[in-house]
């Protein structure tokens, strides 16, 4: 039997795109705030031994917050990209030129 890889579109409700979004923001906020503690906590720590005023200090762990939550959610946005869900796939189809 020969099989065929036929494209079967699925419309996009808000159900979907609900679902796609709290996969993708739960995840990212978890390891944001993981990795932002550990990160703010041993520059912190590092800073207060070296005399860095505490403004600069917030300022600077801020920043890194900042960085380690865009490099979280980028990681887990290209990851959901093949996932399958339960009544579909989110994947790319290349579009013709």
């Amino acid at each position: 039997m020969e099989q065929t890889n036929q494209t079967q579109y699925v419309k996009v409700t808000w159900g979907i795109a609900l679902r796609i979004w709290w996969w993708i923001i739960w995840r990212s906020l978890l390891a944001a705030l993981a990795g932002g503690f550990v990160v703010g906590f041993v520059a912190g720590f590092a800073m207060a031994i070296a005399g860095v005023a505490l403004s600069m200090t917030q300022i600077i762990a801020a920043l890194f917050g900042g960085i380690i939550g865009v490099v979280v959610n980028v990681f887990f946005t290209k990851n959901i990209i093949g996932k399958k869900f339960k009544d579909f796939t989110l994947v790319l189809l290349k579009s013709g030129q």
